[in-house]
C-alpha cells in the first residue's frame, strides 16, 4: 500500500509540471526593436555628415509588418501584423516603444520564425497593394519627408531570440545641401536669411514598400527652400525625387530681394545620396564663383536683371 500511494504522488507531480511548462515558456513574448539609420552615399563616396540621416527624434513614428518567415513575402496571407505604429525613443540608435499599450508579441510556438519590413514616416494610407503616397511640397520640416525604409529582414527570428530585433533603416529619397556664402559685391548678410527655389520638380509621387521602387508624378513646378545657421556661409537643405537635374536651375532670394540664378550640372539624382553644392554669390558677372559639387564642378553665379 505505501508503494502505491508514493507512486500515485509522484505521477501527480510530474502531471501538474508538465501541465505548468507549456504557459511558462509559450506565455506572450513582446518584441524589443532598436533602429539606426544607414548614412546616406555622398557623390565623392565619403560618408555624410552626422547630423544628416542619422539621429531619430523622439517620438519619430514608423511603421512595421511582422510576416511569416516562409515565403518572407510582403502579401496579405503572409502578415501576422500589419502597418503596426510604434514610436522612437530618440537618439542615433534608438528603441522603438508601443503606442496605446499594444505590444507586438512573437508566436508563441517557438518553431514559428518571422521577419519584419519597416518605413519612416507611419501613414494609415497604405493601399491595398502596399503603395503610400509622397507629398515633397512643404519643406519646412524634412523630418516628415525623409522616407526611410527597411526591407523585408534577411533573417529570420522567433521568441528564442534573447536580443532586441536590428533595424536599418535606409533613406530612400534625395537630399540636397547648399552651402551658400557672398562674394564680389554683395554685402546683405547671409545669415539674414535666404531663400531658395528649385526649379523643375515634382512634389508628388508614391513609394512601394514591396520592393522601395519610388515614383514621381504630377507637374513640374518649384521647391522652395529656407536657409538655416548664421556666420558667413548659411545652409539651405531639400528633399527632391531621385531624377535628372538638365535644365534644373536655383533662384536664390537674399533678405534684400536681390535674385541670384544658378544652372546646376546636368547628371542623375541617384536615390540614398546627398548631393552638396558649395555656392558664392555675387554681382561681378565676369567672377567665376563656386557652385559645386563634391566632383568640383564649377558653375558662374550672376545677379539676374
Amino acid at each position: 500500500m505505501k508503494k502505491l500511494l508514493i507512486i500515485a504522488l509522484a505521477g501527480t507531480i510530474v502531471l501538474t509540471s508538465c501541465g505548468k511548462l507549456p504557459n511558462e515558456v509559450l506565455g506572450p513574448l513582446e518584441i524589443q526593436f532598436t533602429g539606426q539609420v544607414s548614412q546616406v552615399a555622398t557623390l565623392s563616396g565619403a560618408p555624410a555628415p552626422k547630423t544628416l540621416n542619422s539621429v531619430w527624434g523622439a517620438d519619430d513614428r514608423i511603421g512595421i509588418y511582422m510576416i511569416k518567415a516562409v515565403p518572407g513575402t510582403l502579401e496579405e496571407e503572409y502578415i501576422l501584423v500589419g502597418n503596426r505604429q510604434l514610436a522612437a525613443t530618440g537618439g542615433a540608435t534608438t528603441s522603438f516603444y508601443a503606442l496605446e499599450g499594444v505590444p507586438m508579441l512573437f508566436p508563441e510556438d517557438p518553431n514559428e520564425s518571422v521577419r519584419f519590413l519597416a518605413y519612416r514616416p507611419f501613414s494609415e494610407d497604405v493601399t491595398a497593394d502596399f503603395k503610400l503616397a509622397i507629398d515633397l511640397t512643404d519643406q519646412s520640416d524634412l523630418s516628415k519627408l525623409e522616407m526611410l525604409y527597411v526591407p523585408i529582414t534577411a533573417t529570420s527570428f522567433n521568441r528564442t531570440r534573447a536580443e532586441a530585433v536590428p533595424l536599418e533603416f535606409r533613406p530612400q529619397l534625395t537630399k540636397l545641401m547648399f552651402q551658400i556664402s557672398n562674394g564680389a559685391g554683395v554685402s546683405i548678410p547671409v545669415e539674414n536669411g535666404l531663400e531658395i527655389r528649385i526649379s523643375r520638380q515634382r512634389t508628388q509621387g508614391e513609394f512601394n514598400l514591396t520592393n522601395g521602387a519610388i515614383s514621381a508624378s504630377g507637374e513640374l513646378s518649384e521647391i522652395i527652400v529656407q536657409s538655416t545657421g548664421e556666420g558667413t556661409t548659411v545652409t539651405a537643405e531639400a528633399m527632391v525625387f531621385p531624377g535628372s537635374t538638365t535644365g534644373v536651375q536655383l533662384l536664390i532670394i537674399n533678405s534684400a530681394g536681390q535674385e541670384f540664378t544658378v544652372n546646376l550640372p546636368s547628371q542623375a539624382w541617384a536615390n540614398s545620396t546627398l548631393y552638396t553644392y558649395s555656392i558664392g554669390l555675387t554681382t561681378a558677372l565676369s567672377a567665376p564663383l563656386v557652385a559645386t559639387l563634391i566632383d568640383s564642378h564649377i558653375n558662374t553665379l550672376k545677379i539676374k536683371n
